[in-house]
């Protein structure tokens, strides 16, 4: 008798195929991360901006200084912790007005070298005939890249002699667990870096008549100016003039300035003063006190204290004001406000405050408002402790979009 044996094997399923997963989405990170971006020059002309660069308009356009032309260059910085797959840029101007063809009619971009800090990485080669945007393959990632103009096609107008880009594009990915929130670049020129502002060269800005050390003809005189760069394209002038140089009676006038092209995008006024009490020898003092707080990488924002003193026998006394602005391309707008106090004489009650970075988040960090209340006196030790008493409180604030809130 045969038997027949019946082997069965049992066949495991096969294994189900891993998700997939998805690769980031590129986006333009000069409109979702703080990117610095810098030109070698600009064209003599108010109505043309380094800005026009990266406006998300084809019909507007950066100019180099006539002359600029092989050897121009564009630099940027991006985050370092973006990925950039590609730079996207037009070879020239793209438009067309009433005085024709200005994209034949400049010079046109046929090459262009592109640098990786202080690295010469390779050539590109550009079609001069194409109006669109064209595709500069990158693939690292954030850090400092520069495109220097190595060949150029003559325009038809032989007078005009400058490089133009109508627009710029930076691709790439966001840093990991981001989401991007809405940018727009800090736009220099001559360097990724902010150049120092002389202060000297506040009071012409701001007083167009001044001569001889005075705001006019006629005018106060000038006794103090000083200047706070707040971001590389934005800097802060403060002047103060009086009637006559020993005048308690003063002006401190601020003004938010554009270095380049120069001018003046708002400004404030303050009056202070200094008397003095003859009869209890008290003298009252105001004056104006900046400062500035980093709220991002490329943004400073700046402190203005309104400060008044009051000194003599038994009395140290001192109160401020300060208002917190964010710098804007039209102004100063102001975002938060708190007051500090100190009143010092044979008692001490005061509220000494001081503002600091919370947690980070974007756009805007949070703010803390620390404040120490101080209690004491004199002649009568504390019955809490040694002659004095602290009791330190935060608050937490958060930017809603408009102002910092306390939360």
């Amino acid at each position: 008798m045969r038997y027949l044996a019946l082997v069965v094997l049992a066949v495991a399923p096969a294994a189900a195929d891993p998700p997939s997963i998805k690769a980031p989405a590129d986006v333009n990170l000069a409109t979702a991360v703080p990117l610095t971006i810098a030109v070698s020059s600009t064209v003599a002309n108010a109505s043309i901006l380094p800005e026009h660069l990266v406006d998300g308009k084809l019909d507007t356009a950066w100019n180099s200084r006539t002359g600029d032309l092989v050897g121009a260059w564009i630099a940027l910085r991006v985050p370092g912790d973006a990925h950039v797959t590609r730079i996207r840029i037009t070879a020239g101007f793209t438009v067309k007005d009433k005085r024709g063809d200005l994209f034949t009619m400049n010079p046109r971009i046929r090459k262009l070298m592109l640098w990786r800090g202080t690295s010469r990485m390779r050539e590109i080669t550009l079609d001069p005939e194409r109006r669109d945007l064209q595709d500069i393959p990158v693939d690292l990632d954030g850090g400092d890249f520069k495109l220097v103009v190595s060949e150029l096609v003559p325009g038809t107008k032989a007078t005009w002699r400058e490089v133009c880009v109508s627009e710029l594009e930076v691709w790439g990915t966001l840093p990991a667990g981001t989401h991007g929130h809405p940018s727009r670049p800090i736009v220099r020129v001559g360097g990724l870096d902010a150049p120092a502002f002389a202060a000297d060269r506040c009071v012409p800005l701001m007083f167009p008549g001044a001569r001889g050390g005075k705001i006019a003809p006629d005018g106060d005189v000038v006794r103090a100016t000083s200047a706070i760069a707040l971001e590389p394209h934005l800097v802060v002038c403060q002047v103060e003039h009086a009637a006559d140089a020993t005048t308690g009676d003063r002006t401190v006038e601020l003004a938010l300035v554009r270095p380049s092209p120069p001018s003046v995008l708002d400004r404030q006024s303050f009056p202070v003063s200094r008397t003095t009490a003859s009869d209890v020898d008290v003298v009252t003092e105001s004056a104006i006190e900046l400062s500035t707080l980093r709220l991002t990488v490329d943004e400073d924002a700046l402190i203005v204290a309104e400060v008044e003193t009051a000194s003599g026998p038994m009395t140290a006394d001192s109160s401020s004001k300060s208002t917190v602005y964010r710098a804007t391309r039209t102004g100063l707008v102001p975002i938060l406000t708190f007051a500090s106090k100190d009143d010092n004489g044979e008692s001490r009650n005061a509220d000494l405050c001081t503002l600091a970075i919370g947690t980070r988040r974007s756009p805007l960090p949070d703010l803390d408002l620390v404040c120490d209340h101080v209690e004491g006196r004199w002649h009568d030790e504390d019955p809490r402790g040694n002659g004095e008493y602290h009791d330190e409180k935060t608050t937490h604030y958060r930017w809603d979009g408009k102002a910092y809130q306390p939360r």
